[in-house]
């Protein structure tokens, strides 16, 4: 009986230890930080929730607002058109967010990581009613260069995140945000039948072509070249040169929107370089192009009866304003050959 009873005790002494080592291990102060860590930054964060974002850095800020047309930017107390593709996977990105580390919960500390308001950058999200769902500090790189230092306005904790992949988002330009595209996004180059352009003038020095005038047509789509050329029949175009004009009018973006200036003051309320297009279904647009933005390589831009103005680089209207000439079709050269005796 006393060796029964001593194996007992032993085995229940064994147990105790086992148990009190596997609990040690699974609540030690080392597991408990790593999994308080290993967590989303940002709970339940929903793109369906975030009606605006304010977004603030040293260089300035940019506030971002969802109407029933998507997502636009403020310019100056105006709206424009901002990149709302960007702007969910900016949203996105913030959900993405892990904690990697906990590094503090002292507040004396906030400031050796630069999640201070005199220093951080920082994300605020607001829901369709005004009311604040997040507001983030975002300080240094974390250590070895992994992430960011990041609290909570409503927090003592700073955290070492698991990306850097946000770093793309900290901008406060606003072209950076802007939705720069003049012409509806789903036209085709395959829907253009006709093309005409005019241009009464110069872009820069290095621009040869001064003036353009003429209108392109598609032609029966059986025969070669398929483009043609108004009042001249036997102008053989080359129908990969023009389908690049095509495509580079209809995907054209500005550099940035121009919200201080007038069409007046823009030079284009009597624009005279024009480039129009006409559609399998009738509908036309144009590209108004009036005086050029001093000191940028840029010109003012406006699509016809559009709200905005544009800034477009030279070198983008180059792309478009070609001479009659240089979408000419090459012919191929003759090759003389010699019989070999």
């Amino acid at each position: 009986m006393n060796f029964k009873r001593k194996i007992i005790t032993l085995s229940i002494i064994l147990f105790v230890l086992t148990a009190g080592y596997v609990l040690g291990v699974i609540f030690s102060p080392e597991r408990v930080e790593k999994r308080r860590a290993n967590v989303p930054l940002l709970t339940n964060i929903k793109k369906s929730d975030v009606w605006k974002v304010k977004i603030k850095t040293k260089d300035g800020g940019i506030i971002l607002a969802k109407d029933s047309n998507g997502w636009t930017l403020s310019i100056n107390n105006r709206s424009f058109p901002a990149d709302s593709d960007k702007v969910a996977r900016f949203i996105d990105e913030l959900g993405k967010l892990k904690k990697s580390k906990i590094i503090t919960n002292n507040p004396d500390n906030w400031k050796n990581f630069d999640v201070i308001k005199d220093k951080a950058k920082r994300f605020i999200l607001y829901n369709k009613s005004g009311g604040e769902i997040s507001d983030l500090y975002i300080g240094k790189n974390g250590l070895g260069g992994q992430g960011f230092y990041v609290r909570k306005s409503k927090s003592n904790e700073v955290v070492q995140t698991d990306s850097s992949s946000i770093s793309y988002y900290l901008n406060s330009r606003d072209n950076f945000w802007s939705y720069l595209k003049i012409f509806p996004k789903d036209i085709k180059k395959t829907d253009v039948i006709k093309i005409t352009l005019k241009k009464d003038a110069a872009f820069d020095k290095k621009d040869t072509i001064k003036k353009v005038s003429y209108e392109l047509f598609k032609g029966d789509s059986k025969k070669e070249p398929f483009w043609k050329v108004k009042g001249k029949d036997s102008f053989k175009l080359d129908d990969e040169k023009v389908g690049r004009v095509v495509e580079d009018l209809i995907t054209i973006e500005g550099n940035s929107f121009a919200a201080n200036i007038t069409d007046s003051d823009a030079g284009l309320s009597d624009a005279k370089t024009i480039a129009a297009f006409t559609l399998q279904n009738n509908d036309s647009y144009s590209l108004l192009v009036g005086k050029e933005k001093q000191g940028a390589e840029q010109f003012y831009v406006k699509r016809s009866g559009g709200k905005y103005i544009y800034a477009v680089s030279i070198w983008k209207l180059k792309r478009i304003f070609k001479s009659l000439d240089s979408l000419k079709k090459e012919e191929k050269k003759a090759e003389s050959t010699k019989n070999k005796k």
